[in-house]
């Protein structure tokens, strides 16, 4: 999905990220896109300095500019 945020064109990725507590929307923007062809199914993440909005009833979990992206190696 593509959206215009302050006058620049960004990709949007969202998929559902689940664990034993139970599962929230992630959002990865342009510059974490990259990573998203390396997560597979079962992988343990890590989010620092992530955060999460509330928009209309869901909950999105997101890296932000000043988060990390881990993907934890098994």
């Amino acid at each position: 999905e593509k959206k215009t945020v302050y006058g620049k064109e960004l990709i949007l990725t969202k998929f559902k990220v689940t664990d034993d507590s139970g599962g929230i929307i992630f959002t990865l923007w342009s510059s974490d896109i990259d990573q998203i062809n390396r997560i597979k199914e079962g992988e343990v993440l890590v989010i620092k300095n992530g955060y999460v909005r509330v928009f209309g009833k869901d909950k999105y979990l997101t890296v932000g500019r000043e988060g990390k992206l881990i993907i934890l190696e098994e």
